[in-house]
């Protein structure tokens, strides 16, 4: 009998400004090979995107994640807890391409909506944080490694739908914070996100920020309809973040940029990524 293994994915929104047609692809290409630090010693680079077969505008790829050691440093000998002798030191044999601690993660890029689901956590049990993640992309699509000077790239994880919820509703909310890039236009999209785009694109603006705070007659913000809808949308494309402070408490802030949405998916979903991220997005839709 077959086990059934539990993997988890996260997703990542990649905003270009501005975004000529098949920039995100370009930009991935291009992105592919170099290496950038990852977290502690670990590096990190992504395969090219390839087309999914049979899938319009959907393009899948890897994410490696090793471990850099300097080979010519200090070498403990963990008997003697000292320093391993010139002449073991030189019985030391690792190719010049051979890394330690390689692991390996899935990811598919729905050009459509522009929109990067990667694993979080693979059938072998490797892991790796949704905060890395975006901090590994965010410097792959920096200028300095695409070469695409013209366009500028913004990452933003996923929120959980609660955190934003979640935040408009906290009970001392003081301060909400929001940060909304420019919303793509083109792909299906709410009335709000239309609007805001309408709104900055009208002012000549890439980035639109607010920050409001409460009356200090009123226990708490009441954040009114428009200001929601603008929370909704600067969650996907910027953030969201809401302050708080009881009477003779602590102040707390609750943010969605480090609330990411996770998917859960087991192996019998599909053998490939993209089978299981395919199921795991129609079974919330």
């Amino acid at each position: 009998m077959s086990t059934i293994s539990r993997t988890t994915a996260c997703a990542l929104s990649i905003d270009a400004h501005p975004h000529p047609p098949g920039i995100y692809v370009k930009t991935l290409t291009a992105a592919s090979g170099k290496e950038v630090q990852a977290r502690g010693e670990a590096k990190a680079k992504i395969t090219a995107p390839t087309a999914v077969v049979g899938q319009e505008g959907v393009f899948e790829g890897r994410l490696l994640v090793w471990t850099e050691i300097d080979i010519k440093g200090r070498w403990l000998n963990k008997e003697k807890d000292e320093d391993l002798s010139p002449e073991e030191k030189m019985s030391i044999n690792i190719p010049e391409n051979a890394a330690p601690n390689y692991k390996n993660y899935n990811y598919v890029f729905f050009e459509k909506n522009h929109r990067l689901h990667i694993e979080t956590m693979t059938d072998t049990k490797d892991t790796l944080g949704p905060i890395t993640v975006r901090k590994i992309f965010s410097n792959l699509l920096s200028p300095e490694r695409t070469y695409i000077k013209d366009v500028s790239f913004a990452v933003t994880l996923i929120p959980d739908e609660e955190a934003v919820e979640e935040i408009l509703s906290l009970p001392h909310l003081r301060k909400l914070e929001l940060q909304i890039r420019t919303p793509n236009p083109d792909h299906a999209s709410p009335e709000a996100r239309r609007r805001i785009h309408r709104m900055m694109e009208e002012n000549n603006a890439h980035t639109w920020e607010q920050t409001i705070k409460k009356d200090n007659n009123v226990d708490r913000l009441t954040p009114s309809e428009e200001v929601k809808d603008l929370a909704r949308v600067a969650a996907e494309t910027g953030y969201v973040r809401g302050e708080e402070k009881p009477r003779g408490g602590r102040a707390r802030v609750v943010a969605t940029d480090n609330r990411p949405k996770q998917w859960w998916m087991t192996s019998d979903e599909g053998e490939t990524f993209f089978a299981r991220i395919r199921t795991a997005l129609a079974r919330r839709s």
